[in-house]
């Protein structure tokens, strides 16, 4: 009896030890607070609101947001270059990273997320923030990963570090 009970202890150790570390490898592709980004993947906060579109290799993000003192509303859409007739998006993340006056991090958020889907389609997004004290600025950052067929998971990504 006590051996099954040792034996039911350390596997759920080993079970949290492994979300975990998971866990911390799903958050290595995203950016922490106090890391600078690359001033050219910055976008100006406008004291009442604005749209554009940020752009990379793997997608296009465009969006448009109303600014209230401390509030941020922002919505948009994420358009996928990788789309074809038998591609799938298997997850998606996107991520805001607000900047203070020296491109530094001072806050983030996801503000949105796909699931698996059966084709890569635009994926909306409708959030609102807290704009930290100092914020000045903002800009993205996503990873996820896309099939084809019966092929492995592509893994794609990008984070506006320098």
């Amino acid at each position: 009896m006590k051996n099954t009970r040792w034996y039911k202890s350390l596997k759920m150790a080993l079970i949290c030890t492994g979300i975990l570390l998971m866990s911390a490898a799903v958050g290595s592709a995203f950016l922490m607070e106090g890391e600078q980004i690359n001033p050219e993947n910055r976008v100006e906060l406008a004291k009442t609101g604005d749209g554009g579109a940020w752009k990379t290799d793997d997608l296009v993000v465009t969006y448009d947001y109303d600014r209230m003192g401390d509030r941020m509303d922002i919505s948009g859409k994420v358009r996928f270059y990788v789309a074809g007739p038998d591609r799938t998006l298997e997850r998606f993340w996107l991520t805001i990273y607000i900047l203070d006056g020296n491109n530094k991090i001072i806050a983030s958020e996801s503000i949105a997320n796909a699931p698996y889907t059966k084709e890569i389609d635009p994926v909306s997004f409708e959030d609102s923030l807290m704009l930290p004290k100092g914020a000045t600025g903002f800009t993205f950052g996503y990873q996820g990963e896309w099939a084809s067929g019966a092929a492995q998971p592509t893994k794609f990504w990008d984070t506006p570090g320098k």
